[in-house]
């Protein structure tokens, strides 16, 4: 399945919807991504990994540029990981424990209070 993202914004919360397998194909997409994010105004930003199938070693740097980008001024939950793919992003340092969130819904519970 071709890479593809998707933004939802709503109040001061913005969801990125990830979809497909991120491959060397989907760079140009996650670099398109990041200028898409540094133009938002949310305080919070929450990537869906939902439906990512594979996460591709050669896309690792823009991954771990997007969350960069992704904290410089807003709140960053990582939502939707797969057993694997969470436990392969970690031990690669791409991703952050404390970022990591089980659901989308339950992430966004918590952030209302």
């Amino acid at each position: 399945m071709e890479f593809e993202y998707k933004f939802l914004t709503k109040n001061n919360f913005t969801i990125i919807t990830f979809k497909g397998r991120m491959s060397k194909e989907a760079k140009d997409s996650l670099l398109q991504c990041q200028q898409e994010l540094l133009a938002l105004e949310s305080k919070v930003v929450i990537f869906l990994f939902k439906d990512v199938s594979t996460v591709d070693q050669v896309v690792n740097r823009e991954l771990a540029i997007l969350q960069q980008e992704a904290r410089k001024s807003k709140q960053l939950y990582l939502v939707g990981l797969n057993r694997n793919l969470k436990l392969m992003l970690l031990e690669k340092g791409i991703l952050r424990q404390n970022e990591i969130r089980e659901s989308l819904e339950d992430t966004l519970k918590s952030l209302e209070k």
